[in-house]
């Protein structure tokens, strides 16, 4: 019987299955599971939020998500607020297996099934 976990060594694996996701132009690749911050998010939110509370809980998710670096890069091209919750709801659903549901507009899957997102319908 083996003593030992190399705990590593499934983390370098599952690192190898990265999703693609396009944002304004850009590629960014997460993870296929949830980080645990975010069921955890997401079931406090549950038990009513403020809609401040409700804001911050999607900031903290999408930096969970897609790295402070990422979300910095995003906000300065112009990502909004709405677009921003709105890219962690369907990159949830797309790391669930659900399908990504259009939205305004702003959430498109290209050929090789990543999504893209795109600023909503009106904006430069």
């Amino acid at each position: 019987m083996q003593n030992y976990l190399d705990f590593d060594a499934f983390l370098r694996e599952a690192e190898k299955q990265m999703m693609k996701i396009r944002v304004l132009g850009k590629e960014y690749e997460v993870k296929p599971e949830l980080p645990a911050l975010i069921p955890m998010k997401l079931a406090r939110a549950q038990e009513g939020m403020s809609e401040e509370e409700t804001v911050r809980m999607y900031l903290q998710s999408a930096d969970a998500i897609f790295g402070k670096e990422a979300i910095d890069e995003m906000c300065e091209k112009g990502l909004t607020t709405p677009e921003l919750a709105e890219l962690v709801k369907q990159t949830v659903a797309l790391i669930r297996g659900e399908e990504p549901e259009e939205s305004g507009g702003e959430v498109l899957m290209d050929d090789a099934g990543h999504v893209a997102m795109r600023k909503a319908p009106g904006k430069k």
